[in-house]
């Protein structure tokens, strides 16, 4: 599982927030917005600007802060 990492980089780092959003629908506003089509679904936004979409793109670039 990927939550507990998540928060403890969080923890570590105070320039990261992570934010959890339970998907009830794939038609909600939410999925449609940001193209969720499966689950887990990360997204890395610095400022309001997203910068990386999907696990893996997402993994990485955390990984360079």
């Amino acid at each position: 599982m990927i939550g507990p990492q998540l928060e403890a980089l969080a923890s570590s780092n105070p320039a990261v927030r992570v934010r959890k959003i339970d998907v009830v629908s794939w038609d909600s506003a939410v999925s449609k917005q940001h193209g969720i089509r499966s689950l887990p679904h990360l997204v890395l936004f610095k400022g309001t600007e997203q910068v990386a979409s999907g696990m893996e793109d997402v993994v990485l670039r955390l990984h360079r802060m």
